[in-house]
């Protein structure tokens, strides 16, 4: 986003040179004439409509522009800097070889959650029941699993 601004100020700049260009180079360039002409086109039906879609945006403009273009660019580096410091900070997580005596540090704030029934389960909670089924690594016991998940009934149905 910041990239189709930044050429959108480029843009705006370039055609303002240009009609900086033009106005000086027209045989009717006086300042009198000038201010004239832009009066004229600031009461024209076009910039009643729409007053933000001037063909020449004023120095003070372009200035406004690029200020607001170099703060948006100097908030997004603030910002990926404070994102990767944070990331920087994380402890990274460990896999361990038994998922439900994990102790490690960045669990520590973690409370558990705990599944009723786990042949009803659906989203987050499958996901993380194929999670622990992922982590065996003996082919039966991640079939057992599997199978276990399926044949559990609700523990409250009696």
């Amino acid at each position: 986003m910041e990239a189709e601004e930044l050429a959108a100020a480029a843009a705006e700049e370039a055609r303002s040179r240009q009609y900086d260009d033009d106005a000086s180079s027209s045989s009717l360039s006086s300042p009198a004439f000038a201010a004239t002409k832009h009066h004229a086109s600031s009461l024209s039906l076009d910039a009643v409509i729409a007053p933000s879609s001037s063909p020449s945006p004023t120095p003070v403009e372009v200035a406004a522009e690029q200020a607001r273009l170099e703060r948006i660019a100097l908030k997004a580096s603030r910002e990926a800097a404070n994102k990767a410091t944070a990331h920087a900070r994380k402890i990274p997580p460990l896999a361990t070889p038994h998922p439900s005596l994990n102790d490690s540090p960045h669990l520590a704030g973690l409370t558990p959650h705990i599944i009723l029934d786990a042949k009803r389960t659906t989203g987050r909670e499958s996901r993380y029941l194929a999670t622990i089924a992922g982590r065996f690594r003996d082919e039966k016991l991640r079939g057992a699993w599997h199978t276990m998940c399926r044949t559990l009934g609700d523990p409250f149905d009696a």
